[in-house]
Parts: C-alpha cells; sequence; structure tokens
C-alpha cells in the first residue's frame, strides 16, 4: 500500500478515511483547518503549512506527524505502557478496591462458616457466590458475580 500513498495528500486522505475512521467536514472542524483547504490537499496535493500540521498534531497527537510527512512509518504514533502507568489509571484503582472488597467478604464468610453463623459450603453449593453477590450489592460495590 506504500507505493499508493507516495504524497501528503493520499496520506492525508488514508488517514482521514482509513485511520480516523471520520469525514472531511469533522476532520476540518476538530484541527480548525477550512474544509476547503483540506479538499485541495487531499484531491489536488496542495502544499499545506507547518500552521496546518501543527494543527492536525494538536487535534490528534497521536498522529504520526512523520508519517503524514515522508510515509515513513505508521500513521499513528507507537504508545509504550509501562505498569505503573496501568497501577495509576482510575479504572484499575476502581478495579483494586472492589476485588479487595469481595476478599473481605469472602473472609468474612468464610469466618461465619467456620464459627457455626452459616450453613457449610459444599463443593457444588452456591452459596458462596450467592452471599457474596448479595453483600457486594448491598454495598453498594456494583460488582455481579456469576455461578
Amino acid at each position: 500500500m506504500e507505493h499508493q500513498l507516495d504524497d501528503f495528500g493520499k496520506r492525508l486522505k488514508h488517514l482521514i478515511d482509513n485511520v480516523l475512521n471520520t469525514t472531511m467536514g469533522k476532520f476540518s472542524m476538530k484541527t480548525d483547518i477550512d474544509k476547503g483547504t483540506v479538499s485541495k490537499i487531499v484531491n489536488h496535493n496542495a502544499k499545506s503549512g507547518i500552521d496546518k500540521l501543527a494543527n492536525i498534531a494538536n487535534a490528534y497527537p497521536n498522529v504520526n506527524i512523520e508519517w503524514l510527512l515522508t510515509g515513513k512509518g505508521t500513521p499513528l504514533k507507537t504508545v509504550r505502557i509501562t505498569d505503573e502507568d496501568v497501577r495509576q489509571h482510575p479504572l484499575f484503582r476502581e478495579l483494586m478496591a472492589k476485588m479487595e472488597r469481595i476478599e473481605k467478604l469472602l473472609h468474612r464468610f468464610l469466618l461465619d462458616e467456620a464459627l457455626g453463623k452459616c450453613s457449610p459450603v459444599s463443593k457444588n453449593s452456591t452459596s458462596v457466590p450467592f452471599f457474596l453477590t448479595n453483600q457486594v450489592r448491598s454495598s453498594g460495590a456494583g460488582v455481579r458475580l456469576s455461578v
């Protein structure tokens, strides 16, 4: 496909249509580049100034501007995510908090079972998941367990 994307206009069209999956109009609005200018670049390989590249880079920070200019590399930047990035993400933190709550509930259930406060659980019993489901629901943790 690289030989088919041998100029800036073709690469920009490919980026808009196939990579960003958007329209020229939406691309124009998001980048604050006049739709007519985008059309001229895409359809007639008109020259584009550095200000237009800056607009694209600001509107779409994951777009590889080197690829757009030269065709070298890939249309989107490669992002490396570290374990620390994952641990700092709010969804990961929320999931870990819910898992800790489930662990505490399970511990409490097993303790209650050992103290005779509830019926013993057989291998095929579903009482542990049901107990946890009811406890988690009543705690507002928003987790559903399935058997």
